[in-house]
């Protein structure tokens, strides 16, 4: 199946699937400002199929993560939604449009102006990596993220002390690269058949030790990633792979409340003992078979869309701020320098979660003994309207655009083995990453293209050669609106 033919199956399939729910109930205008969420979450994407997949689309991957993060929410309108005022809901509902129309305008802008530029002559981005062409450096990248997931849910990881930070992140580039760039050889027929067998348990072996740790969001975003990656190569969508992924993920979150509560420590999102992961996954899937047969209608019961929801924290900051609760006026944003302190030189650092905890103590959902244990992802609008309102959401959007701009641009402006493009895929990973505040996701981002960068210039050589994909006007000319 094609993916534009997937994505307008999608909304008529949403609906069904939610005809007995109280969307047709809404109000015209409530089931207008629903359906211009689901709108602008699948445009960006509708207008990159339509131009041929030409580049990294992290800009359009970001934004079509607003379509279950928010628009299935609102479709479904669980009870605690609905028992919110109306008037509430419709200022949430536009908090998300404006939001993403925004953040699509600037990125249109900037593509056009930059992508049709250029990369200069021994730009540094144009850079080669070595072993990219031939696909070496993609094996030993997708096998380093491989068995560090292994080592990591097996517990027999090496203590690397203050390094534990930076093996993570390049963990995740390796990841994402080889991830991205053999599934999408794979989709283009370009890997002999022993290699699309060892990808695919590489793959599998991966997410799963991912997942065993109890967080399902690496592993996700690794599955995203193989998927985009192969409908870029081939052209259609791989279905039923994305079906049975969708519905393992819907499975385990079933399960996850019970497997966390038998496995992690009380009050931590850890735990310090090391369980046989085949005990953890027997244990967990048993527990979410039980809630799918006993029924049990609760928190623990929910569905995957309701649990990977952002709209029920958006709509305690969207009716506490500001009648209730007055607009924090920048504070979790202007926390974000001191994230960017490294350790080594602040010992007693805040937590990367620090602006999240603000926000989770602020608006009651959290307190300060909770939040020293987990945290509780908010999303960028939520965290927008609690600083500034309306300005702090067309602001978060348009700088959210401009970060996501970045791999249009650098796949526009290099071929797939130069060092732009490489750092394109990296940012690809981070953009499925919504729950994270603006501060925490930026240092994330500024740790893994560090670390990307410096091993990728180590391990490329200069090239002059242009770019393949062209790059000026003609090509600026297929972004439209």
């Amino acid at each position: 199946m094609t993916p534009k033919n997937l994505i307008w199956l999608t909304f008529p399939l949403v609906l069904w699937m939610n005809r007995s729910g109280p969307f047709l109930r809404y109000s015209l205008l409530e089931m207008a400002v629903c359906l211009g969420i689901g709108w602008a979450s699948v445009r960006p994407v509708l207008r990159w199929l339509r131009q041929g997949m030409q580049t990294v689309p992290a800009f359009e991957s970001y934004s079509l993560m607003h379509f279950p993060y928010y628009f299935m929410p609102y479709m479904a309108g669980r009870a605690e939604f609905l028992l919110y005022p109306e008037s509430v809901r419709l200022r949430v509902g536009c908090m998300v449009v404006l939001y993403l129309l925004v953040a699509d305008w600037v990125f249109l802008r900037v593509v056009r102006r930059w992508g049709a530029r250029p990369a200069a002559s021994g730009s540094w981005f144009l850079r080669e990596v070595k072993g990219v062409r031939d696909g070496r450096a993609l094996w030993w990248a997708f096998w380093f993220w491989c068995v560090i997931s292994v080592l990591m849910v097996l517990g027999w990881m090496p203590n690397v002390g203050g390094a534990a930070n930076m093996v993570r992140s390049m963990q995740s580039v390796c990841g994402s690269a080889g991830s991205f760039f053999l599934s999408l050889r794979l989709g283009a027929g370009q890997l002999r058949p022993m290699e699309r067998l060892m990808f695919n348990v590489l793959l599998v072996v991966g997410v799963l030790s991912s997942l065993g740790t109890g967080f399902l969001v690496g592993g996700t975003m690794m599955i995203l990633t193989a998927v985009l990656g192969y409908t870029m190569g081939s052209g259609r969508v791989p279905v039923w792979a994305l079906a049975g992924s969708i519905a393992f993920l819907s499975f385990l979150h079933q399960g996850k409340s019970q497997m966390r509560e038998r496995f992690w420590d009380a009050g931590k999102n850890y735990s310090e003992r090391q369980y046989n992961p085949f005990e953890v996954y027997g244990y967990w899937m048993g527990a979410s078979y039980r809630t799918l047969t006993q029924s049990v209608v609760d928190s623990q019961g929910e569905g995957f869309v309701e649990r990977a929801s952002l709209l029920r924290m958006l709509m305690i900051v969207g009716a506490e701020a500001p009648e209730f609760r007055p607009y924090l006026k920048g504070k979790t944003y202007l926390q974000i320098p001191q994230l960017f302190v490294p350790r080594v030189l602040w010992p007693q650092k805040p937590r990367a979660s620090l602006p999240m905890d603000t926000l989770g103590i602020y608006f009651g959902v959290h307190t300060q003994e909770s939040a020293d244990s987990t945290a509780i992802g908010f999303g960028h609008v939520a965290e927008a309207w609690a600083n500034f309102g309306w300005v702090g959401v067309v602001l978060a959007g348009g700088g959210y655009a401009l970060l996501m701009s970045a791999p249009a641009v650098l796949s526009l402006r290099s071929r797939q083995e130069q060092a732009g493009y490489l750092l394109g895929v990296v940012l690809l990973g981070q953009s499925l990453d919504l729950e994270n505040a603006v501060g925490t996701a930026l240092t994330a981002v500024f740790q893994k293209l560090l670390l990307a960068a410096v091993v990728v210039h180590f391990f490329s050589r200069r090239a002059g050669m242009e770019p393949s994909v062209k790059a000026g006007p003609e090509a600026a000319g297929t972004i439209s609106v």
